[in-house]
């Protein structure tokens, strides 16, 4: 019993119910963390490059950042589009040979393409503002895949189900 209130009274003694003034002086002071920076928002494409692409046979669409899906834009989208990438996705036979500059950051959805292959890939670097690049399930090989790392603003490549990739190249290039 003496041991239980000796107990007791050294917790109200060393707790004195009063909230601590200040970190320890041997402790450093925690900086404050910067709030996450917020996340990009993406400038529309204009209308004129937008016409230019569809007469290369070539859709509007958004891309997500990451390059893991898109869509094919029309007026019924109900989804916050900021914070996609505009882009282009083929829609019937296309034209790749000196695609009409963007102005702005944008997507190039080439999965499942028909005829995408090694030449397609040489044609890509000069696409300047071309940020987000889907070319899965489409013909390009090792060689392709080179090339297309040449694109100086590229910041998300989605390549699955790309058979021609050796997977020593795929692997070097996750």
């Amino acid at each position: 019993m003496y041991r239980c209130l000796l107990f007791v009274a050294m917790m109200f003694c060393i707790g004195c119910g009063r909230a601590p003034e200040g970190p320890p002086a041997d402790q450093p002071k925690e900086e404050p963390v910067a709030p996450p920076a917020p996340p990009k928002v993406y400038e529309p494409i204009d209308p004129a490059t937008v016409r230019a692409w569809w007469d290369r046979g070539f859709a509007p669409c958004w891309l997500t950042p990451d390059a893991s899906y898109s869509w094919i834009a029309n007026q019924n989208v109900t989804f916050d589009t900021t914070r996609l990438v505009p882009g282009f996705r083929p829609i019937n036979e296309q034209n790749h040979k000196n695609l009409p500059p963007v102005a702005v950051p944008f997507g190039l959805d080439l999965a499942s393409a028909r005829g995408v292959d090694d030449t397609v890939a040489k044609e890509l670097p000069a696409l300047k503002n071309l940020v987000v690049l889907r070319i899965g399930d489409s013909g390009i090989t090792d060689a392709g895949v080179v090339e297309v790392t040449k694109i100086q603003s590229l910041t998300a490549l989605e390549m699955s189900e790309c058979r021609m990739i050796t997977e020593r190249l795929s692997e070097k290039w996750r």
